[in-house]
């Protein structure tokens, strides 16, 4: 079988010659293949001349050909290109029309985020390749006429080279196995972030100040969940996930959101690899308290430190404190806030106790039982 290839380039559409540059300027040391396209109208001929790119990004509003019109073309020529959404202006009927009709992967506002943005197009690279590589593996076990069944009593009949041989065929098929997993949190992922993106285009439109805040959290609580998945897609072990990894990506994305760059944060733990029954409602309770901390901790000052550390006993018992140095939780904010109804709920779910002490600061003492046998 011939070696899989594996497809970096990337089209950007935009009919504003800036856009295009400063998208290129963000990309050019990422080791990717950039074109960009000014003109939408000629999106077909470079898609017959070039052949197909693993992602796409289009601009909505330009003349000519708008952004659908160009991913639908590029939908209808390559299929499993990732095609992505970038504009300044959509309303809903557009958005479900890109959904609907372009089946776009992500939405995403301008102006963007430089980070999100290449993660996205990091992201779509990589999704585009996994479905491509799971695609010839298929077709090469398609074009074989042995059954698996078959290559399996040859073993004990045959030479070690035909041994071999049925080894090989199996070793495809849990990596095809691998890379269907690695899709689905993948998909999983992207989703979610979809509905973060529309969530926050939606909330242009709300003006009373709680409901933005209500609305915020909602879309960080999404993001959280999102992380996990996103863990899951990056591990060798599709099934467990990396939680201090994940701990320390969440916490910096929360003083990110927050502002509070001034927070001093540790994250320290051993054998913290656990499984994703365990790691979604988990990462959620954390989220929860973190953000909790960032926002009710240190009213009134600027400097503060933020502290979590994780352990698993020898059962597999989890063990994990979140503390600060703040001001302490006034009692007005501990009943009966949403943020804390989550915490206590998720706490049952994982079969876990929480303990609350007010020192220097507050600080939360999670306690889980042993992981139940699968």
């Amino acid at each position: 079988m011939k070696d899989y290839e594996r497809n970096n380039r990337i089209l950007f559409v935009d009919d504003e010659a800036p856009v295009l540059s400063s998208f290129k300027s963000l990309l050019h040391k990422d080791g990717l293949e950039i074109h960009t396209l000014q003109d939408s109208t000629q999106v077909w001929q470079l898609l017959e001349e070039t052949g197909p790119f693993a992602v796409v990004l289009s601009d909505q509003r330009m003349p000519g050909l708008d952004g659908i019109g160009v991913l639908e073309a590029v939908a209808h020529k390559h299929p499993t290109t990732i095609r992505i959404m970038v504009t300044g202006y959509a309303d809903h009927h557009a958005t479900l029309r890109a959904i609907n009709t372009a089946r776009i992967s992500s939405y995403v506002p301008k102006p963007w985020d430089d980070n999100e943005l290449r993660e996205l197009v990091h992201d779509g690279v990589e999704r585009y390749n996994l479905a491509e590589e799971k695609a010839q593996l298929a077709h090469s076990l398609a074009s074989s006429h042995e059954s698996l069944q078959t290559l399996l009593e040859r073993m004990a009949q045959h030479d070690e080279e035909r041994r071999n041989g049925a080894a090989e065929t199996i070793t495809a098929l849990v990596r095809e196995k691998e890379l269907m997993l690695r899709e689905i949190h993948h998909r999983v992922k992207n989703n979610m972030q979809l509905i973060s993106s529309l969530l926050n285009h939606h909330l242009t439109s709300v003006n009373e100040q709680n409901a933005r805040d209500i609305w915020h959290k909602a879309v960080a609580r999404i993001h959280s969940m999102a992380m996990v998945h996103q863990e899951l897609y990056e591990s060798e072990d599709f099934g467990d996930v990396d939680f201090l990894k994940y701990l320390r990506a969440q916490v910096a994305d929360l003083v990110r959101r927050s502002g509070k760059f001034w927070v001093t944060t540790s994250v320290e733990g051993d054998g913290t690899t656990i499984g994703i029954d365990r790691a979604v409602p988990l990462g959620m309770l954390t989220h929860e308290l973190v953000a909790n901390a960032l926002e009710h901790g240190f009213r009134g000052r600027e400097i503060g430190s933020l502290r979590l550390q994780m352990h698993l006993n020898e059962a597999g018992a989890i063990e994990l404190v979140v503390e600060d140095d703040g001001v302490g939780m006034d009692e007005k904010l501990v009943s009966p806030g949403l943020g804390l109804m989550l915490v206590e709920t998720l706490a049952e779910q994982l079969n876990a106790t929480v303990e609350r002490t007010r020192l220097d600061g507050t600080r939360y003492t999670i306690h889980g039982e042993e992981p139940r046998r699968r």
